[in-house]
């Protein structure tokens, strides 16, 4: 009588343990996007594990990224990760392991950058 019940709860929890996640949930290796002013932004990470977006004080930012290019099935930018400034120029920073190539894309320029010190910096102007 034991162990059909064992089995019965192992089999329970295995279930129940894959139906719970999220399915918009992404992993830090995956890209991250952003709207900024109608133009994608996007960060191929490597292994990184946080972005941060600074964008200038009048830029319309917009965690919907299928409207500006970008493909609903991978991560948006967390929205207590963007932060707005007086500067004119979009300012993205990963964290991320020292030497880990970082891709970063805006509105058509696309910068490589290598992480020092924890992180990899990029600067875009503004569309």
């Amino acid at each position: 009588m034991r162990k059909p019940f064992i089995a019965l709860f192992t089999v329970a929890l295995l279930v129940s343990g894959f139906t719970t996640l999220p399915a918009f949930a992404g992993f830090g290796f995956e890209d991250p996007q952003l709207c900024v002013n109608g133009a994608l932004l996007s960060v191929v990470p490597g292994a990184a594990t946080d972005v941060y977006v600074s964008v200038p004080a009048y830029a319309y930012v917009d965690f919907q990224v299928a409207g500006c290019g970008g493909d609903p099935s991978l991560p948006v930018v967390a929205a207590s990760n963007v932060s707005y400034s007086d500067k004119d120029k979009i300012a993205v920073s990963v964290k991320a392991a020292d030497g880990t190539s970082v891709v970063f894309a805006y509105n058509g320029s696309v910068q490589t950058k290598l992480a020092a010190l924890g992180l990899a910096r990029a600067k875009f102007p503004l569309k």
